[in-house]
């Protein structure tokens, strides 16, 4: 597909997507076959004046507000079209966090006039296009449309970033600024998908937005639902201009363009390699790999998914041996350093040292890695024979029988598989999951694994939001060890692309 093709797409299909703009909706309704949804957006927002750090941007030009650190009084005000009775029995504030920020962040909300305390958000290294949700307690449900609410930071040193509205992409509504009224029947997979097949699922361009586009793409090939394919090409139009140059912040909201930050920026690549071969984002990464990219000192995991999975995708659209092989060498060498003493250990250094024992979604970077890159060249008859893919082959299928050993009753995996005090994490859980369930679909395990992975895909039921969004997550690693350990859990969308993935591999993908 040529440029012509590529940007005709895009404008056709993100034009046949059905979105809630952030100045069409102050009050939405949303009922699926359990739980029924009424959205009320801030209608209005006063807070200070504050300019975004230089050298960094906030997502698409969208708009957003800052939470001010080191306030007496509280820095916003938040006004809802919310009259008397709210419709169902349940109420929470949301929030979307649109910059990155690297500290620990306590937000107190109250209502706007009595200044009556309703709760606190409780923020940990927040990632861009992450929300965090505050419960209501009925008795203040009927005074929240009166009074409003306020928003005052009592713990964090820098200014708390949050969507307000979208531009010439607009979000739609559990993205922006708002109030959920929900009832109380348990959320399912009817509610799963139509906060996935949306603009709502979009992550930063890098390993989170690549693993809801590899859920997006597994669906589509799964399904053959043309939504999957329409909303694929929404979210990809928001990161490249006019020309297809990738435009995006990059891991510290700082401004990039068409270059790739490092190893972790490459996964969407794999999923645009797949779908538009020719695109000008494969040569960039190319070039990246065969140019830019020097032998790694330190060695992580993401890496086989992030990096090595794409390089095999990008080297079958090229019928680039040179590229199959680096690929192939990027996974071996994370395989010599990273799995010892009966662990799979997230991060190595040359000298030795190695950390994070046993991190499920640093195991599942690993399993994801291995299964994908020997699926792409083995289906590659130029690439079959490469010297090393078979080692691979039998690497994933000895992380599947050790993976699952340490799967617990429920279906899920601890944060630290070994570390029970650690804590459940569903998106290491689905992450793992989904990685058993490709080698499954696709003939590679000798038996069969099914009821397993369908334990997963039920055990995460019970995380999901009212509005389908995956919470139960390890919060992204910037806070090392300490923050893993913690128990500390979010909702991230990159997690929902995990959950897609693995739904897509299972029979009967709905």
């Amino acid at each position: 597909m040529d440029r012509r093709d590529f940007l005709k797409a895009i404008s056709v299909t993100s034009a046949a997507i059905p979105l809630v703009s952030a100045d069409a909706f102050s009050s939405y309704s949303s009922h699926s076959k359990n739980t029924r949804l009424v959205y009320h957006r801030a209608t209005q927002i006063t807070a200070m004046d504050i300019e975004v750090a230089e050298g960094k941007r906030l997502p698409f030009g969208w708009k957003a507000f800052a939470v001010k650190p080191g306030t007496e009084d509280p820095s916003v005000h938040l006004s809802f079209d919310l009259e008397g009775d709210v419709a169902y029995p349940s109420l929470r504030l949301r929030l979307c966090s649109v910059m990155d920020i690297r500290e620990e962040m306590l937000i107190e909300v109250y209502l706007g006039r009595t200044s009556e305390l309703i709760g606190t958000f409780d923020i940990w290294y927040p990632i861009v296009i992450q929300v965090f949700e505050l419960v209501i307690p009925p008795e203040f449900h009927k005074r929240v449309g009166r009074e409003g609410l306020s928003l005052k930071m009592v713990k964090g040193g820098t200014p708390a970033w949050f969507l307000s509205g979208g531009t010439a992409n607009a979000t739609n509504q559990l993205l922006t600024a708002h109030l959920l009224s929900h009832s109380t029947d348990k959320p399912t997979l009817n509610n799963f998908f139509p906060s996935f097949y949306s603009i709502s699922s979009i992550q930063q361009f890098g390993w989170m937005e690549g693993c809801v586009l590899d859920g997006l793409y597994d669906m589509y090939k799964s399904t053959f639902n043309p939504l999957a394919k329409r909303v694929f090409d929404q979210h990809l139009a928001m990161f490249f201009d006019e020309h297809q140059r990738l435009s995006y912040e990059g891991p510290r909201s700082q401004i990039l363009y068409d270059q790739i930050y490092g190893i972790e920026c490459p996964l969407p690549i794999a999923v645009i390699t797949k779908l538009y071969p020719d695109h000008p984002a494969v040569d960039l990464f190319m070039a990246y790999c065969l140019n830019d990219l020097r032998e790694e000192s330190n060695l992580t995991t993401e890496g086989s998914y992030t990096l090595a999975y794409p390089m095999t995708e990008a080297a079958v659209a090229r019928n680039d041996k040179e590229l199959a092989e680096l690929a192939i060498h990027h996974l071996l060498i994370r395989s010599d350093r990273l799995v010892r003493n009966g662990h799979i250990y997230q991060r190595g250094t040359s000298d030795g040292m190695v950390s994070f024992e046993s991190w499920a979604r640093g195991v599942a970077w690993y399993m994801q890695g291995l299964v994908r890159s020997w699926m792409a060249l083995h289906n590659h008859s130029e690439f079959r024979a490469l010297p090393g893919l078979e080692t691979i082959k039998r690497l994933y299928l000895s992380s599947v029988e050790w993976a699952l050993q340490y799967q617990q009753k429920n279906g899920l995996w601890y944060c630290y598989l070994a570390q029970p005090e650690t804590g459940y994490d569903t998106s290491g859980s689905l992450g793992i999951a989904a990685a058993i369930a490709l080698g499954q679909k696709n003939g590679i395990l000798p038996a069969d694994v099914t009821k397993q992975l369908v334990k997963t895909k039920n055990a995460v039921k019970p995380y999901l939001t009212p509005d389908g969004m995956v919470s139960g997550t390890a919060q992204s690693n910037k806070g090392g060890e300490e923050l893993q350990k913690s128990g500390y859990r979010v909702i991230s969308s990159y997690a929902s692309g995990l959950y897609s993935q693995l739904i897509a591999s299972l029979p009967d993908p709905k």
